[in-house]
């Protein structure tokens, strides 16, 4: 997913907009939050179950691109209020469906070539 998703670009569509840390905490990084936007999309999970797979899935956690010897993925309470910050701006994300359309072969008829009910049809 890191090759096919804009991320540069996506990130400055949201700094426009995204809080600057001069009052209160740091902010956590925003290519950070826009990947635990798309996880919990991708995964239907909760904000709480997000936070909890982060740290229990390594595919999570190397899709994440975080050092957790140095520093912890945000929280749910985070993520929730980023989701927040999205809706009201319009940029919120929302997921699709993908569907199989494979085209095969078969017969147009249950009956074989002598005009009889073929067994293997049912």
């Amino acid at each position: 997913m890191n090759d096919l998703i804009p991320w540069k670009a996506w990130v400055v569509l949201t700094a426009l907009f995204y809080p600057s840390g001069k009052r209160g905490n740091p902010p956590s990084g925003i290519d950070t939050m826009l990947r635990m936007i798309l996880l919990q999309d991708w995964f239907n999970l909760s904000d709480e179950g997000l936070e909890d797979s982060i740290y229990g899935n390594y595919a999570f956690r190397n899709f994440m691109g975080l050092n957790f010897l140095q520093e912890q993925a945000p929280d749910a309470t985070t993520l929730c209020k980023f989701r927040a910050l999205l809706d009201e701006t319009g940029r919120i994300m929302h997921g699709g469906t993908i569907v199989d359309a494979t085209i095969i072969d078969a017969p147009s008829s249950t009956k074989n070539k002598d005009g009889k009910r073929d067994p293997e049809m049912h």
